[in-house]
């Protein structure tokens, strides 16, 4: 919500007033009377506790009897907001309307399950949300102003699919990865494989240095090389990766979860598709002559219509704008993503969809699919490409677009990263297709047995590594599903919490009926020990004094 919106209207309702404050509001088939409600509330807090607040205390967390509104102001004047409903057994069994006043005072009032931690963790899932969602579209004060009338569905396509993939599939993984510790798994490899890797990389970036600007290397959920800044791809690594999980025998890449197709434009061989209209512009030429009202598209029509042209049932006009020829079909209607009010976010080529981790495949998940070959020389040949707009900061701090592909040769990723205004022709696709399914897959077969090596030893201690300056976070082998547990997670995420909070905190320790958990930090380096709970607190100090002699004496001094 914003505050400071106001009705256009000359002579707008009371109830308008608080209408026109509303940005977003998920389910957005809620009844109208609820909205109103719960915004009057977000808007009064704001209101009541700005004055008393300021950068280094915002608001975070009120709660009340029904209630709990976890909210943050993520730019400004745009509050991001969410609104906990709590069970009837929170604060204990309803009450009689008239017995509610006196409920505290008659000590009927039970013990909250829902802690100050509780709410630290959704106020860092508003911080993931925002973070995910600038990935994809920039601001929201930006694209409200270029794009208002498509706002509400790019927001609820978007939502659906970070709601499905951080929840519903992938809770415990991804809770960790993005809510406790976001950092890089660093690839334990060998010197010979690291330059035989940068190799790869600067040979690409040398035969496509007019195309390629960027261009990140993963093998399974481990960082190998990058030309950005550690912080600047910790998004886009977790987004693609993601796998915080430590079970090695059941590991999937993130992207494989994904079970949508992103919307494709056609680039042929001989007839490049040159966009010199806007995106605006295009959408509004091809509706022109179609006849469609986008924002009157459905996504089911959406979807529907993308299934139709993927089975060549396509339909197409041709403009002339005096310099260039266009062929425009549908799949280049619908690569004009935010016009029409869709979020790439959690989307991948159609071909790759449902189809499970295969560590044998070479191809693009992210990017084009390419026409299959014909005997006939005649036949022109094209793909269908699909590359997604993305925000990363540069070196000034100022968000700077980008055109993604994301290509898997076995089990290491590769992404590549595009000028936003960059034209992609079906040679240039084709010469990095032929260039990565060449020189990738043996570089990825060296680095999967440099980790095979690696991994199949077992670690002497359980531990969590985490490196506040580079990012780089590493796990005991040892760690297991039965160890590495939520509520584990969640006392990490406390320890944790403290340390950046506190940088003279050099030590913490909380034990429980499972685990001993002591956590050190050092300058930003923090390592947490797991020992077994029947552990003295003797036991346990003469213990972290050996491993730390022992393993971490370069760190810890």
């Amino acid at each position: 919500m914003d505050p400071t919106f106001k009705p256009k209207k000359e002579r707008p309702e009371e109830e308008e007033y608080t209408d026109a404050k509303i940005m977003y509001f998920h389910p957005t088939n809620t009844d109208i009377h609820e909205k109103r409600k719960q915004v009057g509330i977000s808007e009064g807090i704001v209101s009541f506790f700005l004055p008393f607040t300021d950068n280094t205390e915002p608001i975070q967390c009120i709660s009340t009897l029904n209630f709990t509104h976890v909210m943050k102001e993520i730019e400004k004047d745009i509050w991001l907001n969410i609104v906990i409903t709590h069970p009837e057994t929170l604060y204990g069994p309803k009450q009689d309307p008239k017995e509610e006043a006196e409920t505290i005072a008659n000590n009927k009032f039970q013990v909250s399950l829902f802690r100050e931690e509780d709410s630290k963790i959704f106020h860092k899932l508003l911080d993931v949300y925002y973070k995910y969602f600038e990935l994809f579209h920039g601001t929201l004060r930006e694209l409200w102003n270029t794009h208002e009338e498509t706002f509400e569905s790019i927001l609820e396509d978007f939502t659906k699919n970070f709601d499905y993939h951080f929840f519903s599939k992938e809770f415990e993984r991804n809770f960790f990865w993005n809510i406790s510790f976001q950092g890089l798994f660093y690839c334990p490899i060998e010197k010979k494989q690291f330059l035989q890797t940068q190799l790869l990389v600067n040979s690409l970036l040398q035969e496509f240095q007019n195309d390629v600007q960027h261009m990140m290397v993963f093998h399974e959920e481990f960082y190998i090389s990058s030309t950005l800044p550690h912080q600047d791809i910790q998004n886009l690594y977790s987004y693609i990766v993601g796998c915080g999980e430590c079970s090695r025998d059941k590991r999937k890449i993130k992207i494989f979860t994904y079970k949508e197709a992103g919307n494709t434009h056609r680039v042929d061989q001989q007839k490049q598709v040159q966009y010199s209209l806007g995106a605006n512009e295009l959408a509004s030429t091809f509706n022109n002559q179609l006849n469609i009202n986008p924002s009157s598209i459905s996504q089911s029509e959406i979807i529907n219509t993308e299934t139709n042209t993927q089975n060549q049932n396509q339909e197409s006009i041709s403009v002339d704008n005096g310099s260039n020829f266009f062929q425009i079909t549908h799949n280049d209607l619908f690569g004009q993503d935010e016009a029409l009010g869709i979020s790439n976010f959690g989307k991948i080529n159609q071909k790759a969809l449902n189809l499970p981790f295969n560590p044998k495949s070479v191809q693009f998940l992210i990017g084009p699919v390419f026409s299959q070959a014909s005997n006939n020389p005649n036949d022109q040949k094209y793909c269908d490409l699909f590359a997604p707009r993305i925000y990363i900061k540069n070196s000034e701090g100022v968000l700077e677009p980008f055109k993604m592909l994301v290509f898997q040769a076995h089990k290491t990723l590769i992404t590549l990263l595009f000028k936003n205004d960059y034209n992609f022709t079906y040679e240039v696709l084709d010469s990095i297709n032929r260039f990565l399914s060449l020189h990738s897959p043996p570089v990825s077969s060296q680095l999967d047995i440099i980790i095979g090596k690696v991994l199949s030893k077992e670690d002497p201690i359980r531990f969590v590594y985490f490196n506040q300056m580079n990012l780089a976070l590493k796990f005991s082998n040892l760690i297991n599903k039965e160890v590495f547990t939520p509520e584990l997670i969640l006392t990490l995420n406390q320890i944790h919490d403290s340390f950046v909070n506190d940088p003279d905190c050099v030590e913490q320790h909380m034990n429980n009926s499972f685990y001993w958990l002591v956590g050190i930090n050092s300058c930003g380096r923090e390592i947490y020990l797991i020992f077994p709970p029947n552990y003295t607190s003797s036991k346990v100090d003469l213990e972290k004094k050996k491993i730390l002699a022992a393993y971490f004496q370069n760190l810890f001094i």
